[in-house]
């Protein structure tokens, strides 16, 4: 697979971002790679709700620059656009990323060899039922329930096509993807980020606190 031009999406906002891409567009000017280059939004209400959708753009890979929070986004932009997306940790966790940024010219230079292997990952496609129109949504790491303003324990019926699974009394339910951070927790020190499986885990009131 050969890599003629990207869209790098960086979120600026990072200590390093200046100086992580500065070596990556040298990388790609050198190698006469077309880029195309994207801020992140910051964290606000709705957020999801007002990316850009960038399905449209044609591009052999989709580059984010920053945390885990910028490859979501950037997940979410391309969705189901079948674009390889290479995530560049220059936030903190970087559970979901593959290059340290201090890392940039080596790794980027091994990827343009086509040195590399695409991963297939797992996604939630959701629908919200509601006296109006239904609401739909998509997530890669997981969707949470909660019980908003309700002071009680909420009742969920969960089931997996028409099979039912089991019913939870809780405060909330997470429904995750092996690629969500949330789902670290049932994880535990394994990484099952390939896998085509979903995790659910009901919240106690004490996880609030």
């Amino acid at each position: 697979m050969k890599i003629s031009k990207v869209v790098v999406i960086v979120n600026r906002t990072k200590g390093h971002a200046k100086q992580t891409g500065a070596a990556l567009k040298t990388v790609l000017d050198r190698e006469r790679v077309q880029q195309q280059w994207v801020e992140t939004l910051p964290p606000q209400r709705n957020l999801y709700r007002r990316l850009a959708d960038l399905r449209n753009l044609k591009a052999d890979l989709v580059i984010a620059c920053g945390g885990d929070g910028t490859l979501l986004q950037a997940a979410h932009r391309f969705r189901g656009s079948g674009i390889p997306i290479l995530g560049i940790n220059i936030g903190y966790l970087g559970f979901i990323t593959s290059i340290p940024g201090n890392r940039v010219r080596q790794e980027m230079r091994r990827i343009l060899d086509a040195e590399f292997v695409i991963s297939q990952r797992t996604a939630l496609a959701l629908e919200i039922e509601g006296k109006k129109k239904p609401v739909l949504g998509w997530a890669l790491n997981d969707a949470l329930i909660v019980r908003g303003d309700n002071p009680h324990l909420i009742g969920i019926s969960a089931r997996v096509g028409n099979r039912r699974l089991t019913n939870y009394r809780c405060d909330g339910l997470i429904v995750a993807t092996p690629t969500g951070s949330t789902a670290s927790g049932v994880q535990r020190a394994h990484d099952h980020a390939d896998l085509s499986a979903v995790a659910y885990e009901s919240l106690s009131r004490g996880q609030f606190d």
